[in-house]
C-alpha cells in the first residue's frame, strides 16, 4: 500500500476519532484509571491493539469475551472498545462489517512511529481504563502516556517459543528502559512456560504479573459478522454437520470437481504452486477417480499481487479468473465448466472460499523467507484437511496439536513435489483428517475460552 495513501487514511481516521471522544466523553466523568470504587462513569473503556487481520479476528473475540464477564453482567455496566489496527487490510475488513454488529465500538488505525506528543494525545482523548495488544509488544513512549493515566496494560498471547518469535518480538526488551514504577501496571500473557522463565529472568518482580495460556489464543475464533449478542465461541452456521462415519466426513456434496484453496500465499509460494500443479493436475485426473477435475482457487497474502497471478496461471495454460472483477461467486467457480483458476481480489471472503473447497492450504509457511504462517483453526472449523508448509512459526502452538490428533498434514517442499499427488487422490484420509481438524477444535476452544476467561477476570478485575 502507498505510504502517503496510508497517511491520509490515518489523518482522516483521527479527526474521526477525536470527534467520537469528545462526544462520548462530554456526559461523563473526566477522571481517567481503572480504580473502579473512585469512578463513577456508566462505561469501561478498553483500547485494543489489533496490528492485522488476525489480530483484528481475535480483539472482537476478546471484547466480547469481556462483555459477558461477571464485573459487566452482575453490575449492568457497559464497556466501551476502541479498537486499533495497522493495516490496510484489516481496515478493509472492518469496513465490510454491518455497523449494527458493532455498537460499543470505535475503530482507528494506530498511531504511526508512536512519537511521544502522539500517543499523549491518543491516550487522552480515548482515557482508557485497559489497554491489551493482541501478540505484539507496543511502544515504550504508549507504555508511559497509558501508564500516565493509570491503565492496565495487557499483553496478551506474546510468544518467543522460536527464533522467529524472538525476532519479531525483541522490542519486549525497551521494558527494561521503563521505570519500574511503571511495570507495575503492565501484566503479560506467555503461549509457554519457556517465555514465562524469559519474562521472569530479565523482570523478576517488577512486572504485575506474568501468566501462561496453554490453550492458544487463536483457538478463540468466531464470525466476525456475528451479532454482538450471539455466542462468542459459537461455530459459523454455515459449518457442515460433521460426524465419523465408515466413508469419512458427512457434509461433502459429491461434485464433478476437487476444490484446491491456497490462502494467504506469498509471491514464491504462488509461484511454486502454479509451477507444480499442471502435472499434479495431469496424474490425479488420469488417476482411478478420473471424474474428479481438480480446480484451485489462489487467495494471495496480498491482492496487489493478483494481476501477477493470473499472468502465470495463463502462462502455466490454466484457464483463470477474478473472484470480484469478473463477478464469479465462489460457490459458481466450484461447479462451472471452463475456468479452472480463481483468484480473489476481494479481501473477507475466506469464509466463502472454506465452506466450498476441498483441501485448503495455508501459506506464509513453505518458504524461511516468507515465514509466519496464517490460522489453521479457521478452515477446520468447516471440518476441512488442512495443509501447512514447515515455517508456519506463528502457529506452531496449534500445529503441535493437531499432529498429535491427525489433525493436519505439513508438507515441504520435496515432500509437495513428491506426496501432494497421492494425498489428493486419497479421498478417506483427507476427509477424516478433516473430521478430525474440526473435533479437536471443538474439544479445545472450550477450555481456551475458560482460560482467557479466567485470565481477564483475575487480571483486570481481581
Amino acid at each position: 500500500m502507498n505510504i502517503s495513501i496510508k497517511f491520509k487514511q490515518i489523518l482522516a481516521l483521527d479527526k474521526g476519532l477525536f470527534s467520537v471522544t469528545k462526544n462520548i466523553y462530554k456526559t461523563q466523568e473526566e477522571e481517567p484509571g481503572h480504580q473502579f470504587k473512585s469512578v463513577k462513569r456508566i462505561k469501561r473503556v478498553f483500547w485494543i491493539y489489533a496490528a492485522s487481520i488476525g489480530e483484528l479476528k481475535s480483539a472482537l473475540y476478546i471484547s466480547r469475551l469481556i462483555a459477558e464477564l461477571p464485573y459487566f453482567k452482575n453490575n449492568n455496566i457497559k464497556p466501551l472498545f476502541f479498537v486499533s489496527f495497522d493495516t490496510a487490510s484489516a481496515y478493509r475488513i472492518y469496513k465490510k462489517i454491518p455497523l449494527a454488529v458493532l455498537p460499543g465500538y470505535v475503530f482507528f488505525f494506530h498511531p504511526i512511529s508512536c512519537p511521544g506528543f502522539a500517543v499523549r494525545s491518543y491516550a487522552k482523548k480515548i482515557k482508557p481504563d485497559f489497554f491489551i495488544s493482541v501478540e505484539h509488544a507496543i511502544h515504550k513512549n504508549l507504555i508511559i502516556a497509558l501508564s500516565k493515566l493509570n491503565a492496565r496494560i495487557c499483553y496478551l498471547g506474546l510468544d518467543f517459543g522460536s527464533d522467529y518469535a524472538k525476532k519479531k518480538e525483541k522490542k519486549i526488551d525497551h521494558l527494561k528502559s521503563v521505570d519500574k514504577k511503571l511495570l507495575k501496571n503492565i501484566c503479560i500473557s506467555v503461549t509457554d512456560e519457556a517465555g514465562k522463565e524469559k519474562l521472569v529472568k530479565e523482570y523478576g518482580n517488577a512486572l504485575y504479573s506474568i501468566t501462561v495460556l496453554q490453550d492458544p489464543l487463536k483457538l478463540n475464533i468466531t464470525d466476525i459478522y456475528q451479532p454482538y449478542s450471539s455466542h462468542v465461541s459459537q461455530v459459523s452456521s454455515d459449518a457442515p454437520a460433521v460426524k465419523n462415519t465408515e466413508g469419512g466426513v458427512e457434509g461433502y456434496k459429491d461434485k464433478t470437481y476437487r476444490v484446491i484453496a491456497f490462502v494467504s500465499v506469498h509471491k514464491k509460494e504462488t509461484d511454486f504452486f502454479l509451477r507444480l500443479m499442471p502435472s499434479i493436475k495431469k496424474e490425479v485426473e488420469n488417476g482411478i477417480d478420473s471424474a474428479k477435475k481438480l480446480k484451485l482457487i489462489f487467495i494471495p497474502r496480498n491482492i496487489k499481487n493478483v494481476a501477477k497471478i493470473k499472468r502465470k496461471a495463463l502462462k502455466a495454460k490454466f484457464k483463470p479468473v477474478y473472484f470480484k472483477k469478473d463477478g464469479i461467486p465462489v460457490k459458481d467457480f466450484t461447479n462451472m465448466d471452463g475456468a479452472d483458476v480463481l483468484i480473489i481480489d476481494e479481501y473477507g471472503v475466506l469464509n466463502d472460499i472454506y465452506k466450498y473447497a476441498d483441501i485448503v492450504y495455508v501459506g506464509k509457511s513453505l518458504f524461511a523467507e516468507e515465514r509466519g504462517g496464517h490460522n489453521v483453526i479457521e478452515p477446520a472449523v468447516y471440518a476441512k484437511p488442512v495443509i501447512t508448509g514447515p515455517f508456519a512459526d506463528n502457529f506452531k502452538d496449534i500445529i503441535e496439536i493437531f499432529l498429535k490428533n491427525d489433525a493436519i498434514t505439513v508438507f515441504n517442499q520435496e515432500e509437495f513435489t513428491r506426496l501432494f499427488a497421492g494425498f489428493i487422490k486419497n479421498e478417506k484420509l483427507w476427509k477424516n483428517r478433516g473430521l478430525n481438524a474440526y473435533n479437536t477444535y471443538m474439544e479445545r476452544k472450550k477450555k481456551a475460552k475458560d482460560n482467557l476467561s479466567d485470565f481477564f477476570n483475575k487480571e483486570l478485575f481481581g
